[in-house]
């Protein structure tokens, strides 16, 4: 007589057991975010991203067709930085309480980096400003860890059983980008944390310089993107918008002058002339166009300089050979080498 009540008790105890097992669905609004919630949730995650590749992030249709994909969401990662203005009609359109602002399920990844680019006022002549500062913080590196801690807290939030799996996918996350910003070599001598903090500062290069190991300046032990970007020292670039701001902070690879006059705003012939004049005063040869600003605009830019345009991706997808995070930074170096004639390994 027990058989039937016995046998409900195990299905529904199956049932529990598989519903604990499916991976939390999460949804971001980027592609690279897409990526970092992929690195960091590992299989315990099934993620995507509602921006594609090659769209500006900035301007993203908020279509009920987003508000649909993100309805049965457990977290939902934004970049924030007031980069995604238009993510908050989709949130009201998926009528999903768990994933607003404020709740467990939401978080905006940028918080806590230092932004670059702060205004001190915006008026309607200033151009596209965010009143936040500059919200292309990925493109330092550098920048990842903070987003990657603060992805992994939501994460941990939502499902809380996996927690220490979301720890050491990150720590391994870190351990990776440490090598790939510097190179093992230098990692094992000194120690990300001190590599990190002097980056920070500002003082890395200065400091490998000064500093000696069996007869030869640490300059030399350096590897990975560093070494790829002192290969470009000296080789200034053109860039369509304000996107390259931390990656030139974080490398030391000049952008001498934008094609927009201000955020937003078109070229004047006034300003087109002035980029000629820069162009002959600093040797720029280079103009890098992200993938959804117009590049015949950059072409012509680059005639005018006698230089050469290129297409430089801002996220992973946007190029082929740019399939995630690590292969994104590749490719930049990659095209900058190429457009440039400079290179570690030349």
């Amino acid at each position: 007589m027990q058989i039937p009540k016995l046998l409900s008790l195990a299905l529904l105890g199956a049932a529990t057991g598989l519903a604990q097992q499916a991976p939390t669905k999460v949804v971001t609004t980027l592609p690279y975010l897409a990526s970092l919630a992929r690195e960091i949730g590992g299989d315990e995650v099934v993620v995507e991203s509602l921006g594609a590749p090659g769209l500006d992030p900035h301007f993203i249709q908020p279509t009920p067709g987003l508000s649909v994909r993100l309805a049965e969401a457990e977290a939902f990662i934004e970049n924030g930085m007031s980069l995604e203005l238009w993510s908050e009609r989709v949130i009201d359109g998926a009528r999903n309480q768990a994933i607003r602002p404020g709740f467990p399920g939401h978080v905006f990844a940028a918080m806590g980096i230092q932004a670059l680019q702060v205004p001190r006022q915006a008026t309607r002549a200033s151009g596209d400003v965010h009143l936040a500062g500059n919200p292309h913080v990925w493109l330092d590196p550098l920048n990842l860890k903070r987003l990657a801690v603060n992805v992994e807290q939501c994460l941990a939030r939502v499902r809380p059983q996996a927690a220490e799996a979301f720890a050491k996918n990150r720590a391994a996350f870190e351990a990776r980008l440490d090598e790939a910003l510097y190179g093992a070599e230098l990692v094992k001598l000194l120690g990300a944390p001190t590599l990190n903090k002097l980056q920070r500062r500002g003082a890395l290069y200065d400091f490998l310089r000064g500093k000696q190991f069996r007869g030869k300046p640490l300059l030399e032990r350096i590897g990975g993107w560093h070494a790829r970007a002192l290969a470009l020292q000296g080789a200034p670039i053109f860039s369509y918008h304000q996107v390259w701001t931390y990656f030139s902070a974080a490398f030391g690879i000049e952008v001498a002058g934008t094609i927009e006059e201000k955020p937003g705003i078109p070229p004047s012939p006034g300003h087109l002339q002035q980029l000629q004049e820069i162009a002959k005063a600093r040797g720029v040869k280079v103009v890098v166009c992200a993938p959804f600003y117009p590049f015949s605009r950059a072409e012509g830019v680059a005639e005018q300089i006698g230089g050469a345009a290129i297409l430089l991706p801002t996220q992973p997808g946007e190029v082929d050979e740019a399939t995630d995070l690590f292969s994104l930074y590749d490719a930049i170096f990659s095209r900058l080498e190429g457009a440039s004639g400079k290179g570690a390994g030349r």
